[in-house]
């Protein structure tokens, strides 16, 4: 059975020609750097030859021969005259980067008309990036924002093969510029989009006691105060680790206050982890760390090997009992 490899990260920067030179520096050097870590980091099972994204069919299809008995069942018969492309959080996807599609106008004939040829793909990729710069709506509406991602296919198993993290201008921009926070918050950028997202909790898969891998089930829910939490072997065991606890039923602490009507949200409690990378206030650089317990919720993913021996420790709540009278001590 092929074991598993670091990650291979492959970044595309859009519309490079509208930045400035010294922004544009500023974002591949930090890139990198992000890249480099996440590799050391997370191993995966490699996506064998060229790395292709799926067309979407209910875009680029109008008609689906629907017969049963007809050679071309399930094929498309007739493009959607007004498809041009395929999006993810307004980056348009190069089209060498896709999958080709092809119609079939008669039912019972193998003769089809290519719409898009097929694309190159990207050689040696496990994991797309699309790096965005831009002052966007929520960059201004949300000033303390310096970036956000989103996922933007997955494979078979359910693991994200592409996403974009959008960079706010501003944050590149100034005397204020730093490269550490950047770095940090391209990494937490990363993580979202590789799973650590309240958009893929439901399609973590549990590969603990079998190599057929399952969908978890009910690993999120309220603890006895109706703090929100992820219970899943890992993140428990390192949870207990950090608290120096042995109650088997701690779980990793979602944030309240950005849950949304779903009542789950895509970072740690920040007045429980603060200093997590995946905490949902990042704050001084100095102290952010990347934690054993998001290295673990990556893990539990069921898509990656995390290399665990690499967590940085945190700075705050070593060993401090976690119960609903002490949550204050925290902050």
């Amino acid at each position: 059975m092929e074991q598993p490899q670091p990650i291979r990260i492959r970044a595309w920067f859009t519309e490079k020609s509208h930045h400035q030179s010294e922004e544009r520096d500023r974002l591949e050097t930090a890139v990198e750097e992000a890249i480099e870590t996440v590799a050391s980091l997370l191993s995966v099972n490699r996506v064998p030859g060229p790395l292709l994204l799926k067309r979407d069919f209910n875009k680029y299809c109008k008609f689906l021969w629907r017969n049963s008995s007809s050679l071309n069942y399930n094929r498309c018969g007739r493009v959607n005259k007004t498809y041009r492309n395929e999006t993810c959080l307004d980056v348009t996807i190069p089209d060498e980067h896709l999958e080709g599609c092809v119609v079939y106008p008669e039912p019972d004939s193998t003769h089809g008309t290519v719409v898009r040829p097929e694309g190159a793909g990207l050689p040696d990729a496990d994991f797309l990036l699309y790096l965005h710069v831009r002052a966007t709506d929520k960059c201004r509406a949300e000033p303390n924002v310096q970036a956000y991602a989103v996922h933007c296919q997955t494979d078979v198993d359910g693991r994200p093969l592409a996403g974009v993290v959008v960079i706010c201008r501003e944050s590149l921009a100034g005397f204020t510029y730093s490269h550490h926070a950047t770095v940090q918050t391209l990494i937490h950028e990363m993580f979202h989009a590789l799973g650590f997202s309240k958009t893929l909790f439901s399609s973590w898969r549990d590969c603990s006691t079998s190599a057929r891998c399952s969908l978890r089930a009910k690993m999120i829910r309220p603890d006895t105060s109706g703090q929100m939490r992820i219970y899943t072997q890992s993140v428990t065991s390192a949870l207990q680790q950090h608290l120096k606890s042995t109650d088997m039923n701690v779980g990793g602490p979602l944030e309240n206050k950005d849950a949304g009507p779903t009542g789950v949200s895509s970072h740690w409690e920040f007045r429980l982890m603060q200093g997590s990378i995946m905490a949902a206030v990042l704050d001084d650089p100095l102290t952010v760390r990347i934690d054993l317990l998001t290295l673990a919720a990556l893990q539990d993913t069921g898509w990656y090997t995390a290399n665990l021996e690499r967590a940085q420790q945190l700075v705050w709540g070593e060993g401090l009992e976690m119960t609903p009278f002490n949550i204050g001590v925290w902050m």
